[in-house]
């Protein structure tokens, strides 16, 4: 009697190769889903003060970072915010405020409670998914220790790329240049818009 065995390569569990573990796997999916949200949210940029003020994307309260026509950046909270200008009470106590025409740049980090809840729950979905199919040689799926280090795994990685992450909220117009387009086959006009 001839006994054939077949050796199987190790594409998940702990005998991932070629950086194909499950713990490869999480963190990949917890930088995709962050990068995307970030990708998502990117759109929305004031070109006015007044902007912020109007439709409450900016709270008093509120941590920012704000860079002048002086190329100066400011950390502090808002305690101020109108059509024309902006008050910033900075991490050592004191007031900074700009006119409309003074502030370039205004941005936000994101929280990294966010982040981290984000990658948690990847973390988790993706433990429960090795489970599901089989990562372990016995079909027993253990909470404690493979859940628990997907899930912190998860966590880390979410709040690590999460900190890296910032919202811009205003960037300053500086100039907007039409030029007429003539040819013989049509006309039409080419805009530039451009930013400090």
């Amino acid at each position: 009697m001839v006994r054939t065995e077949r050796a199987v390569e190790g594409r998940g569990g702990r005998g991932g190769t070629g950086g194909e573990g499950p713990l490869f796997r999480t963190g990949l999916a917890v930088a995709m889903a962050l990068l995307a949200g970030g990708a998502a949210t990117a759109q929305d940029v004031a070109a006015r003060l007044g902007q912020l003020a109007a439709t409450g994307t900016l709270q008093i309260g509120e941590e920012i970072y704000v860079r002048d026509a002086d190329g100066d950046r400011t950390r502090g909270s808002v305690e101020e915010l109108g059509s024309t200008g902006l008050r910033v009470r900075t991490k050592g106590g004191g007031t900074r405020a700009w006119d409309d025409a003074e502030v370039v740049e205004i941005w936000r980090r994101d929280a990294l409670a966010n982040g981290a809840w984000i990658g948690a729950g990847i973390g988790v979905g993706a433990f429960l998914m090795e489970c599901r199919y089989g990562a372990t040689k016995k079909g027993i799926c253990p909470v404690f220790p493979y859940g628990l280090i997907h899930f912190t795994v998860g966590a880390v990685l979410g709040a690590s790329l999460d900190s890296l992450a910032t919202e811009t909220l205003y960037r300053a117009v500086t100039g907007v240049r039409v030029s007429p387009l003539i040819s013989g086959n049509g006309a039409g006009a080419q805009l530039a818009v451009t930013w400090r």
